[in-house]
C-alpha cells in the first residue's frame, strides 16, 4: 500500500509516527474509561508488569531512563492508585512494584488498544510483510543492544580486550542482620545515630552519623553466633567514643580501647544481635594516613 510515508522519510521519523499511532489508540481507550491521568511512559510500565512483573531497577532498564526519573514515575502511579510497593520477597533490600485493581484495569485497556492497532495493521499488510516488519525491527534493536556485538560507530574490533571502565566509589555501607528492627534502631539511636525505617516498615532500616552509614535488615531466624556482621569504623578519638557507647542503658557491650602495634588505639562494640563494630583512632605521633587494622 502506497502512503505519504513512501517519500524517503528517515526511519527515526517513521518509527516515531508509528509509535504515535499506538499512543493515540491507548489514550482514547483510557480516556473513555475515565483513566486519563496516566503520565507518559506509564502504559509501558503497566504492560511490562502485567507480562513480567519487576522491580524498580528492572523497570529503569526497560524504560531507558534514569533511576530518579523511573522512581518519580512509580511514585506518581502509586499515588494515583495504579501500583503498590512492597519489599521484594527474594531480596528485602529491594522494593517490588505490583499492579492494583485499578492498574490491572488500565493494563487491560492498554493491551486491547494495542491489539486493535495490530488487527488493523494485519488487514493492511500481508502475513509475510508483517513477518518482515518484525524481523527488521528486531534487527534494528539488535544493533543498539550492548550484548549483540553490533556497533553504530564502526568499531575496528578488539573491544573485548579493553579493560572495563571504572568509576569512583562514593559510599560503602555495611548491612547488619538483626532479629527485631525496632529494637535495633533504638539501640543505634542510643549510640548517637540518626535512625529511620524504610517506608516506616519493620524489615529494613538506616542509621547515619557524621557521614557514616549503616543499614539494618530483619532476619527473624538469625543465629547471632554464626550469622552476625562486622565493620571497622575510623574515628577521631576512640576513647571518647568508647565512653559514649558504654553509658548505662545503651545495651550491647563496649570494649575499652587499647594501643595496638599497627598504629591504632582500638576498641570494639558488640550490639545486641552480636554484630561487631571495631573502632580505632591513630595513636599520638602517628604519620598521616589511616593505619590498617589487623585481625584480632
Amino acid at each position: 500500500m502506497t502512503t505519504s510515508w513512501d517519500d524517503g522519510s528517515v526511519l527515526p521519523a517513521l518509527l516515531r509516527a508509528a509509535r504515535a499511532t499506538y499512543g493515540r489508540s491507548i489514550r482514547a481507550a483510557l480516556s473513555e474509561a475515565g483513566l486519563d491521568d496516566l503520565p507518559r511512559n506509564a502504559a509501558f510500565v503497566l504492560g511490562g508488569l502485567t507480562n513480567r512483573g519487576g522491580t524498580l531497577g528492572e523497570l529503569t532498564r526497560q524504560l531507558g531512563v534514569t533511576k530518579q526519573a523511573a522512581s518519580q514515575l512509580i511514585d506518581t502511579l502509586v499515588i494515583r492508585g495504579y501500583l503498590s510497593r512492597s519489599p521484594d520477597l527474594v531480596d528485602r533490600r529491594r522494593m517490588a512494584v505490583t499492579l492494583t485493581d485499578r492498574g490491572r484495569d488500565a493494563a487491560s485497556l492498554v493491551r486491547g488498544a494495542v491489539q486493535s492497532v495490530d488487527t488493523e495493521l494485519a488487514v493492511r499488510l500481508r502475513a509475510d510483510e508483517l513477518t518482515a516488519l518484525r524481523a527488521g525491527l528486531g534487527a534494528l534493536i539488535g544493533i543498539g543492544s550492548p550484548s549483540s556485538g553490533g556497533s553504530s560507530g564502526g568499531s575496528s574490533g578488539g573491544e573485548e580486550d579493553r579493560p572495563p571502565a571504572t568509576t569512583r566509589l562514593t559510599r560503602f555501607v555495611p548491612i547488619f542482620p538483626v532479629r527485631h528492627l525496632g529494637r535495633a534502631l533504638a539501640h543505634y539511636a542510643g549510640l548517637g545515630f540518626q535512625v529511620e525505617s524504610h517506608q516506616e516498615g519493620d524489615e529494613y532500616g538506616f542509621a547515619d552519623r557524621d557521614g557514616g552509614s549503616l543499614h539494618l535488615v530483619l532476619r527473624a531466624d538469625l543465629d547471632p553466633l554464626v550469622g552476625a556482621g562486622a565493620a571497622y569504623l575510623y574515628v577521631a578519638d576512640a576513647d571518647q567514643l568508647a565512653r559514649e557507647w558504654a553509658r548505662p542503658g545503651i545495651g550491647g557491650r563496649t570494649t575499652a580501647p587499647t594501643d595496638t602495634d599497627y598504629g591504632l588505639r582500638e576498641g570494639a562494640h558488640i550490639d545486641p544481635d552480636n554484630n561487631l563494630i571495631r573502632f580505632g583512632s591513630p595513636l599520638a605521633g602517628q604519620a598521616d594516613g589511616e593505619p590498617t587494622p589487623r585481625q584480632p
